[in-house]
């Protein structure tokens, strides 16, 4: 996870929980290309979902034919989520309690991407590991 007390940070958490209430998620996330979280709107970290949402963004990236960081793209729903990669390497998710529509999520989502973006490439970098790499 990024840096919580970053000031874009804490604006990008601000505009995941407003994403998640005006498409009625759970919660929005941005992972990046190798499903490490950098950002949750309502997960409190603890005893979330977060671990989860993780998990389902690596099977979603080991799907694609080309990585994201090589051109790949997400702009799909499954299992009550949402996935939508944006800036080359950074992906949205937004998870759900139940069914939605997905034509007006996506519609919301395309609406908001331009300011999470925009927050998402002003937190600093970091050093990760690749989550395939931590499993061997």
């Amino acid at each position: 996870m990024s840096n919580p007390a970053h000031p874009a940070w804490q604006r990008l958490a601000i505009e995941l929980g407003e994403l998640s209430r005006v498409t009625g998620a759970k919660n929005g996330y941005v992972l990046d290309a190798w499903a490490n979280l950098w950002c949750a709107g309502n997960d409190l970290y603890f005893g979330g979902e977060s671990a989860a949402v993780m998990e389902l963004t690596e099977a979603q990236l080991a799907t694609l034919p080309r990585p994201l960081n090589r051109g790949g793209r997400i702009d799909e729903a499954r299992d009550h989520t949402y996935f939508r990669s944006f800036a080359g390497v950074y992906v949205l998710v937004l998870r759900f309690q139940q069914d939605f529509h997905v034509e007006t999520v996506r519609s919301l989502v395309a609406k908001a991407l331009p300011k999470v973006e925009a927050l998402t490439l002003l937190l600093p970098p970091r050093k990760v590991q690749a989550r395939a790499a931590l499993k061997g």
